[in-house]
């Protein structure tokens, strides 16, 4: 069922995007439109970990525990907890359906309107790599942390799951200068939804499974070159101002259960954008597009987990977490001017 969700999912994108140029020709004549639509290939990794949890953890053994372990006991936390600096490595390797549409009026050739969707399509299980270890040790006025093992808290946990990717975006584009040669600055919004789910070989009793959610307003500037036969077009954006939404959960055969929710707001991202067409027919033009991302977010989260103390009870607690994402794009364009 799944599967043919996608598939139909898949077939209703294509269509819109294929049918934008054809929508096109009914646009007023005081209107110019540029649309593409890109098959693509995506690849990086993205990560999600927690740093320098000692004071916040410590404070949560001393709730649990009225009497403070002894201080030899306290600098390397007596009472390991799952969270405690752990980290996980998602792989990411998906197709990727792009469609853009520029609107740029006649009257006003310096503005210009552009909107973007994307979506993953056929979702493969991608491995997920899971690790966690205790707390960094204090060494003066910095924390050691140890090599980290590589159990989770649990061995129970699947290391399998079933990405999935869409976003959304619009902006506003100021063409400042153009001959062969046009330079714009960009500013828009955009947002995007990683989905890891549960995969087909996750069991009834343990599971595995994240949701981010990226608000992203972001600026940035665009040259293109336009030549009888070819074009090209080179973009960087960025954002401080990014925020993402976290939702991480797990639970293991053995009955431990791990909940994350929050917000990253310190930080931003980066995104770089290349294109590059050859004229195939009078309307039609065809060619490469690649694409570089890269994001630093830190944040706290509320996390509940094991407290460690023995007992099975759940403690909502603060943690300090962060998320590093390096993704390449790799696609096939193709775009219909008007």
């Amino acid at each position: 069922m799944k599967r043919l969700v996608t598939i139909i999912t898949a077939v209703i994108f294509s269509v819109i995007c294929t049918t934008l140029p054809l929508y096109a020709q009914w646009l007023p004549r005081n209107f110019s439109a540029d649309t593409s639509l890109r098959v693509e290939y995506l690849l990086g990794t993205q990560t999600l970990g927690s740093y320098n949890n000692t004071p916040l953890l410590n404070s949560l053994v001393t709730v649990n525990n009225p009497s403070p372990p002894p201080p030899e006991l306290a600098s390397v936390n007596a009472f390991p907890n799952p969270i405690e600096l752990m980290r996980i490595d998602f792989n990411e390797h998906l197709m990727v359906l792009d469609g853009v549409a520029e609107l740029t009026p006649a009257r006003m050739p310096s503005l210009s309107a552009r909107g973007r969707g994307s979506a993953s399509v056929f979702n493969p299980d991608k491995s997920v790599s899971l690790s966690n270890g205790p707390s960094p040790v204090p060494n003066g006025n910095n924390l050691t942390p140890p090599p980290p093992a590589t159990n989770y808290g649990w061995n129970e946990v699947p290391s399998s799951i079933t990405p999935k990717f869409w976003l959304w975006e619009v902006a506003g584009l100021y063409n400042f200068y153009e001959s062969i040669y046009r330079y714009s600055l960009v500013g828009g919004y955009r947002q995007e939804t990683w989905s890891y789910l549960p995969s087909s070989n996750q069991g009834s009793s343990s599971y595995f499974k994240d949701n981010f959610v990226s608000q992203i307003p972001f600026i940035g500037m665009q040259t293109v070159m336009f030549c009888p036969t070819w074009k090209a077009r080179f973009e960087m954006l960025g954002s401080l101002f990014m925020t993402k939404k976290i939702s991480h959960s797990a639970r293991g055969d053995n009955g431990y259960m791990m909940q994350l929710d929050g917000n990253m707001t310190q930080g931003g991202f980066l995104e770089f954008q290349a294109e590059g067409n050859v004229k195939i027919t009078p309307a039609a033009w065809a060619g490469l597009y690649t694409q570089y991302t890269f994001e630093s977010l830190r944040g706290v989260l509320t996390g509940v987990s094991p407290d460690g103390s023995g007992e099975p009870t759940y403690v909502p607690t603060p943690y300090n977490f962060y998320t590093l994402r390096n993704t390449w794009v790799l696609g096939l364009n193709c775009n219909v001017p008007f």
